[in-house]
């Protein structure tokens, strides 16, 4: 089997889900992950999870040195952009293992092997191409990719001496990297991207509309209930990726089962686990006004109306003084 490394960061305090994604780890033994933190919070940390304290300044000086470029960022998110630079940078966790990677912590996993089999691994060189999850080959190849130049983009050095966000970890740099210079690819929608701009479930480059659905982790694996054409189906995936959502832990015992559900807002229990289209739908609580696009336009139609009667106010009190 081969042998997979998964380099996560995370600086500040973690979701309050952390416990989760860390659970949803452990029911991968076969994969390791490499944690750099400065969270010092006391969590149940599994076999297969290496914890490394690190500050964001210790962090920012290992990028420095390793790349020996003039690296001095001030927003912690910035790191994303390094991530296709881990295999290089942390090369002296990686000695033994046939892959390395990067991922997001707003994330629950599924059974990862089910997905991504040793088949898959033996013929492709990246596999997966957003950032809240790729791995790439530990190679020469895999290790240096970041560093190669393709037209219309910026190079490396340009990218990591600047305080800007470029998405260099997927299709700002790392991806078309890929595409352009030839290196062979897996890409699969295997995984559920939740879009951030809906208040309810609706999962991008798979639902072409309005799905009412809930997910389930049972034991190690993801699946969703969705309502499609007329009957409730069942999807396994590899991860769910929540897209920062703000998540509501529902029951404190959820941390100890081996089942939970997971809806738009919330982690929860359900021991009946019956899903018709009415509970779904209750689930997902689909409203037009809980579009996070009409919530923007909604919110500047009140500022406006506010500005508006302030300045008639201010108009007023004027003429009264004449």
């Amino acid at each position: 089997m081969k042998k997979i490394m998964i380099i996560s960061f995370y600086f500040g305090k973690m979701p309050n889900y952390f416990q989760l994604w860390l659970n949803s780890c452990a029911c991968n033994p076969s994969i390791d992950w490499l944690l750099l933190t400065d969270d010092r919070t006391r969590y149940s940390y599994p076999n297969n999870i290496k914890l490394k304290y690190i500050s964001f300044d210790e962090m920012k000086h290992i990028l420095k040195e390793k790349l020996e470029l003039n690296v001095d960022f001030k927003n912690p998110y910035k790191t994303t952009d390094f991530r296709p630079a881990f295999g290089f940078v942390f090369s002296e966790y990686l000695t033994g293992y046939d892959f390395w990677g990067f991922c997001d912590i707003d994330i629950i996993f599924g059974d990862i092997r089910e997905f991504i089999t040793d088949d898959i691994l033996n013929n492709y060189t990246k596999i997966l191409k957003h950032g809240h999850f790729t791995l790439v080959k530990n190679n020469n190849e895999g290790n240096h990719l970041f560093m190669l130049e393709v037209p219309n983009y910026k190079n490396y050095k340009t990218i990591y001496q600047s305080n800007h966000m470029y998405a260099f970890d997927e299709w700002g740099g790392f991806t078309p990297i890929s595409e352009k210079t030839g290196v062979k690819q897996f890409y699969e929608m295997i995984y559920a991207d939740v879009n951030v701009c809906h208040h309810f479930f609706h999962l991008l480059f798979i639902d072409s509309g309005y799905t009412p659905q809930v997910f389930l982790w049972n034991k190690g694996k993801l699946s969703r209930f969705y309502f499609h054409e007329g009957v409730i189906r069942e999807q396994f995936f590899m991860y769910i990726h929540l897209q920062k959502r703000k998540m509501k832990i529902s029951d404190a015992n959820i941390y100890e089962t081996e089942k939970y559900y997971i809806g738009p807002h919330d982690f929860f229990i359900d021991s009946n686990h019956v899903f018709n289209y009415d509970r779904l739908l209750e689930i997902n609580k689909c409203k037009l006004f809980y579009s996070a696009w009409v919530k923007i336009l909604l919110k500047w139609k009140v500022e406006a109306l506010v500005y508006f009667l302030v300045n008639k106010l201010k108009f007023r009190l004027k003429l009264d003084e004449k």
